[in-house]
């Protein structure tokens, strides 16, 4: 059988926050610590982008969920 690539899309503000509102998923923070503290989406998990081990704390995530990446 053969498995569908993963979709990604881009979409705007206002789409982001009725997606997940309405589809459960998880909300994924790539920033930095400094830039999360300057406020972040409640119930998200932050991984920073730029660590040594981003790779392998995103290959962690549940893949039966979408993932909401801000």
């Amino acid at each position: 059988s053969q498995t569908s690539a993963p979709v990604a899309k881009n979409v705007n503000a206002a789409e982001f926050a009725k997606l997940i509102v309405s589809k459960a998923g998880i909300i994924l923070d790539v920033r930095t610590a400094p830039e999360v503290k300057k406020g972040a989406i409640s119930n998200s998990v932050n991984i920073d982008f730029f660590a040594d081990d981003f790779a392998a704390q995103i290959s962690k995530l549940d893949k039966n969920k979408p993932v909401y990446v801000y």
